[in-house]
């Protein structure tokens, strides 16, 4: 049985709407969420307002994690950047599904070290460095993660909104907007409804100070309009 297939037959179905808050920090979760579609991100407030978002969870991930098999508090909130459905189950009913199915386990695991290699490599340049690093940066994890490689650049292949940039680059709002607009008129990136088109990745890497940053390599043509 697969995951999904597990979390079907045994959860309940959740729909959240963009903003929604499926679980907020320190309290603890009612169980762990399956994502059958949408985007949920994981993030964080300091004590001066400011967002750090750690983790952008795409269709086929299950959380919270670190919560149900370290069993520490949670200590991040999880928001949906878009209309999302999941099926949630207990925490208990979800290990012994996971002690019993090996190889889900270990595709779990290898999903959540990949995702901290990611945020490892990316932190150093996220929260340090001048605006234009940190929203290149940014932009080259999302590349990574959610990009398709087409003839005219690699498309992020979520809606990303200015202010999940802000939160993954700890800037404000406006800081991100003028920053992505500097990038548009060196033509290294392109906006289009709400979708960023990399157009000259190796340019990005420089603004980030990062030309060892690995992203996907390219492959079949993707025709883009198709993600839009």
């Amino acid at each position: 049985m697969t995951a999904e297939e597990f979390f079907i037959k045994n959860g309940s179905k959740m729909l959240f709407k963009k903003d929604d808050v499926l679980i907020r920090s320190e309290e603890d979760p009612s169980g762990i969420y399956f994502l059958k579609s949408g985007i949920v991100k994981m993030s964080t407030f300091f004590a001066s307002g400011t967002e750090i978002t750690f983790n952008l969870f795409k269709p086929g991930s299950f959380f919270p994690m670190i919560w149900a098999i370290a069993e520490t508090k949670n200590s991040y909130d999880f928001l949906a950047v878009t209309d999302a459905v999941t099926y949630r189950v207990p925490k208990k009913e979800v290990l012994i599904f996971l002690e019993k199915n090996k190889l889900v386990y270990s595709d779990l695991v290898k999903r959540i070290l990949v995702g901290f290699d990611s945020l490892l490599t990316g932190l150093p340049y996220l929260l340090s460095g001048n605006s234009t690093k940190r929203v290149a940066m940014a932009l080259l994890i999302l590349g990574r993660r959610f990009g398709q490689r087409t003839s005219d650049g690699l498309v992020i292949g979520i809606k990303v909104r200015h202010e999940d940039l802000a939160g993954m680059a700890a800037l404000t709002r406006e800081t991100v907007s003028l920053t992505i607009e500097k990038m548009e008129r060196k033509k290294i990136i392109q906006q289009k409804n709400r979708f960023i088109i990399i157009k000259e990745p190796e340019e990005l890497k420089k603004e980030a100070g990062a030309e060892d940053f690995l992203i996907p390599a390219l492959s079949r043509d993707v025709n883009y309009l198709t993600c839009f």
